[in-house]
């Protein structure tokens, strides 16, 4: 019995002794050494320069990025925030001049790396391990989809899992596996805003759009027109109002021929400010206009500024057009750069307009003629034609001799246009020669002035008889609404009463002003009208 007994203990400490052998190989057999198969510095890779951490000193973390299938990886030395687990891939932020890294998994021994030269900070390396495939289990890839997210601003900051992310056209576009993750958005002069997602296999999406915490400064300037200048920035005119970030700014009011005003103002998260910007001083010089013949008009810029010879003072600084004219005398129009050290001074004569009347009459006065106000009376005065000679007839009646060898067709302002013994000029309704052009014959009167030609050229002139236009133009209608078309190297404008060409020369074909305001104009071959600014109207 006892045999049997001390049998039975002896083979039980043989299996037992089996089971520990198979356990220890097992074990053994198990957890084999990782091998490395590469390592280098990749520097084409920029992850840890878009994607960076920073360590305590504020200085960039060098990025290992750890290839190797195994399960349950984990990492052991100088790291920064917990590794970033990515298919295939972990990326291990470590600390400038980290010279080793421990690797520790389920699937093989820990292994330590020594580098052969200290990482540097914001560079990224490739570190690629072969774990052992016999034995152990390969890692499950964790079910994953991407996260989009949408930011306003566009060039906010955004944060996964406290991950720093690249925003590109204002979005983030991230794999993330399954389970719950957080983000945040923030960008300067915003309120930050955080939330979480929850990623279950599909795909998802936020939006976020900042509150603005940036303050509103509006500025309104005394003088109008005075240009609105923001450290150097033009931001507009006479006002203005926008959004700027905390700080310190110079404002500006800025006018030609004027003092600049400059102010600073300093700014507060959400403390939002007027300012305004007071009158600008003015800065003027004085124009000496010493013009002959004296009591000649001077007109500066368009507004009347008394008549020569003259002194005009508080003209502001700058460059000025100055007209001098006088019934008799052909304007001079000149260009005056008043400064505010001294005075400038224009000097000189008008020329003598040419002048066209009879020797015989001293002046011409339409209010002598009962019918001078008649724009064109045909039907009262009727010119007919007797023997090669033309007059003119009313109510069939002959009131003026056949005895012209030219006459226009119809009296306009108590004028008409008639030639004799080869002398051209406007008879009145006597049939009195009272204005003489020369050789030439001239068009009607229309709004008391009449186009008559000068060496081959048109101008205008009046009722006495005085050139107030200059012959300039190859072609000059009537005047119809204060303005006339005329030709100018083949192309037509409109000129004003002043002789100023208000509509450009560019048409092919221009015709008179309408009473509704309107005239026809051709253009690149197409026909259209055009009011009195030379604007294209229906």
């Amino acid at each position: 019995m006892q045999n049997k007994t001390d049998y039975i203990i002896s083979l039980m400490k043989k299996l037992f002794l089996i089971l520990i052998l198979t356990v220890v190989v097992a074990v053994s057999a198990a957890a084999q050494e990782v091998s490395v198969k590469n390592f280098n510095m990749d520097p084409m890779d920029l992850t840890a320069q878009k994607h960076f951490r920073k360590d305590l000193h504020g200085e960039k973390c060098a990025v290992l990025k750890v290839h190797v299938i195994a399960d349950g990886v984990t990492f052991q030395g100088n790291l920064i925030g917990e590794p970033v687990e990515k298919p295939g891939e972990y990326w291990v932020y470590l600390t400038e001049g980290t010279k080793q890294v421990q690797i520790l998994s389920r699937s093989f021994l820990p292994y330590m790396h020594y580098f052969d030269e200290p990482l540097q900070g914001g560079a990224t390396y490739i570190l690629t391990l072969q774990a052992p495939q016999s034995f152990g289990t390969t890692p499950k890839k964790p079910a994953e989809n991407y996260f989009v997210l949408r930011v306003t601003p566009a060039n906010a900051n955004v944060f996964i899992d406290s991950n720093p992310q690249a925003v590109e056209d204002g979005a983030v576009t991230i794999p993330l596996a399954d389970g719950t993750h957080s983000y945040r958005v923030e960008a300067v002069g915003f309120a930050t805003q955080q939330g979480t997602v929850i990623m279950a296999g599909k795909r998802e999406s936020r939006t976020v759009t900042l509150r603005s915490t940036k303050p509103t400064l509006t500025v309104t300037a005394a003088t109008p027109a005075t240009e609105i200048f923001i450290n150097d920035s033009r931001k507009g005119a006479g006002r203005w109002s926008g959004e700027l970030l905390p700080g310190t700014y110079m404002v500006e009011g800025r006018l030609t021929s004027h003092r600049t005003h400059t102010q600073k103002v300093t700014l507060t998260e959400g403390n939002n400010q007027t300012l305004a910007i007071p009158a600008l001083t003015a800065i003027t010089g004085s124009l000496n206009v010493n013009y002959k013949p004296i009591d000649a008009t001077i007109t500066i810029d368009g507004r009347a500024a008394g008549v020569t010879p003259n002194i005009i003072t508080d003209l502001l600084v700058g460059t000025h057009s100055v007209t001098i004219s006088k019934d008799g005398y052909t304007p001079a129009t000149l260009s005056a750069n008043v400064s505010e050290s001294s005075p400038t001074t224009l000097s000189g004569t008008l020329s003598p307009q040419a002048v066209f009347t009879d020797p015989e009459i001293t002046s011409y006065s339409s209010v002598d003629d009962p019918y001078a106000d008649d724009i064109a009376i045909t039907e009262e005065y009727e010119c007919f034609e007797k023997s090669g000679k033309y007059g003119y007839k009313r109510n069939g009646k002959v009131v003026i001799p056949a005895k012209f060898d030219f006459a226009h067709s119809y009296f306009s302002e108590g004028l008409a246009a008639a030639g004799l013994d080869g002398k051209y000029g406007y008879i009145d309704k006597n049939g009195k020669m009272v204005i003489h052009t020369g050789g030439y014959a001239g068009g009607p009167f229309s709004e008391g002035l009449a186009a008559v030609t000068i060496d081959g050229k048109e101008g205008y002139i009046n009722k006495t008889g005085t050139l107030v236009i200059p012959a300039n133009y190859d072609n000059a209608s009537f005047f119809s609404e204060g303005l006339a078309a005329v030709q100018i190297n083949d192309k037509y404008g409109y000129i004003n009463k002043a002789g100023t060409l208000v509509i450009p020369a560019k048409y092919e074909e221009a015709s008179y002003f309408s009473s509704e305001g309107s005239a026809k104009v051709k253009l690149y071959g197409r026909e259209f009208y055009i009011d009195r600014n030379g604007k294209e109207v229906k």
